[in-house]
């Protein structure tokens, strides 16, 4: 009686607020289908009646549907007649683990979106992975402007090889991983935005950047041109370190206008910011947004900094919570001597905005 009463109320035309539901609840509590905008599904609802889950799929508009884990993906996947056609989500487990398990070359009903350092962690799919990059409180999972919707196989390698290339420097703890990361990203990534750009305080024109230049917020952009914005050069920073050679625990944060990364070490959440060390660094070039030696201004700073210097309030949500997040900043010397050749001049010319 219930599932017919449920069943009336997905033709309602009548306006309801949108919930968030796990599908358990929808079950349990008797929730019309039509009050629900999101539903998360885990490995304890299979043994659920997914018939109404089937009938959700399938009532307009579609819900968003995400997976907590890659197995109910898998179930879903394996029990649905027809293509899903609206794009899901698996949900970032914040562990740092081989994902060797996730095939989504498997695949024949759902299109999944997956967490973007899953990648480097062995996910396997055909040519090009739909990917996002940060989780919000209502799990709006976006790409805030340009960054990464997806990722090809082949770009996915350059950054596998580029992991292995720099994981034969003898680094010895996080902190020292850390520096040689930012110091092979500082070394050869101008800044751009586009034609103007903007930071630290100045405005470069570029007035031969290509009109149409791939999207300087991704991280195939900063890995294979050299050039770009936070976006793409804090989930680059991420890649490089959150990974099984590096094994450094560390995530990109975004606010409504930058983005940065964070980072454990001692037990204790410090920010970095390696666009920032770019674009205000102590020895800035006058012919474009790069700098012309190794930063370490925005290495390893509390909360009391990132309050102070603005532009680091974050507004997504933290996805690792092994430690507190420190209101200073790290309190030992940093000790590492640059080993990068750095550019003297811009990939592309720029010159001061009078």
């Amino acid at each position: 009686m219930e599932n017919t009463r449920r069943r009336t109320v997905v033709n309602s035309s009548v306006s309801h607020p949108a919930l968030q539901c796990h599908y358990k609840d929808i079950l349990e509590k008797n929730i019309p289908l039509d009050y629900v905008s999101k539903v998360f599904i885990s490995v304890a609802d299979l043994d659920c009646d997914m018939s109404l889950l089937k009938q959700l799929m399938n009532q307009k508009p579609l819900p968003c549907i995400i997976f907590l884990d890659f197995e109910s993906a898998r179930y879903v996947d394996r029990i649905l007649e027809d293509v899903f056609p609206e794009k899901c989500f698996l949900e970032n487990d914040g562990q740092r683990i081989s994902r060797e398990y996730i095939d989504l070359s498997k695949l024949k009903h759902i299109q999944l979106s997956i967490p973007l350092d899953y990648l480097v962690w062995g996910v396997q799919f055909h040519d090009k992975v739909d990917t996002y990059c940060f989780k919000y409180n209502d799990f709006s999972s976006y790409v805030f402007r340009n960054g990464n919707g997806s990722l090809s196989k082949e770009d996915l390698q350059k950054i596998r090889q580029a992991i292995h290339q720099l994981s034969h420097y003898h680094t010895k703890d996080a902190v020292d991983k850390l520096c040689l990361i930012s110091d092979y990203i500082q070394s050869r990534t101008q800044f751009i935005h586009g034609r103007e750009s903007i930071g630290g305080g100045r405005c470069f024109i570029t007035p031969d950047f290509p009109e149409h230049a791939p999207g300087s917020g991704l991280v195939e952009t900063i890995l294979n041109h050299q050039y770009g914005v936070c976006m793409g050069i804090a989930n680059l920073s991420t890649l490089l370190l959150n990974n099984p050679d590096f094994d450094v625990e560390v995530e990109s944060v975004e606010s409504s206008h930058h983005v940065w990364n964070k980072i454990l070490v001692d037990g204790k959440y410090y920010y970095f910011d390696n666009t920032w060390n770019i674009t205000r660094s102590d020895t800035p070039s006058e012919d474009g947004l790069i700098t012309l030696s190794f930063s370490k201004k925005f290495l390893l700073f509390g909360d009391e900094t990132a309050q102070k210097i603005g532009d680091h309030v974050r507004e997504s949500e933290f996805i690792y919570h092994n430690g507190d997040l420190s209101f200073k900043d790290y309190p030992k010397k940093i000790d590492y001597d640059s080993i990068f050749s750095y550019q003297e001049k811009p990939k592309y010319y720029s010159y001061l905005k009078k």
